[in-house]
């Protein structure tokens, strides 16, 4: 997926293909890429309802936790969310998306259960 998603980049002129190269680099856990190409289809059509939460779910993945000062990270129990892994997910909860996108959501909530770093 990633090989063709790098081929298409160069291809895509329309709002919408960026806005799908945005989602296939957000499923892929580049979130970089992602808000880069989702920033690229609001260049072309700043309502682009898709683009607009393609990015704000980007972001979301994409924030690094804050730092904990001088206390000691507690390794968690198998299934036990950080705080900021919890608040990642409430974040990616919060952001409306089109209908097309509906099940994105889901799929990024459970890859950071599984992944939460």
């Amino acid at each position: 997926m990633q090989e063709l998603t790098e081929k298409l980049e160069g291809r895509s002129f329309t709002a919408n293909d960026r806005a799908e190269i945005s989602k296939s680099w957000l499923l892929l856990g580049d979130n970089n890429r992602s808000e880069l190409f989702a920033d690229k289809a609001l260049e072309r059509d700043e309502n682009h309802h898709a683009a607009q939460s393609l990015k704000q779910l980007a972001i979301a993945m994409g924030e690094t936790p804050q730092p904990m000062g001088d206390q000691p990270m507690r390794a968690l129990r198998p299934g036990v969310l950080s705080r900021e892994a919890f608040r990642k997910e409430e974040a990616i909860k919060d952001i409306s998306v089109p209908e097309e996108l509906s099940g994105l959501q889901p799929y990024l909530i459970q890859r950071l259960r599984e992944r939460p770093d």
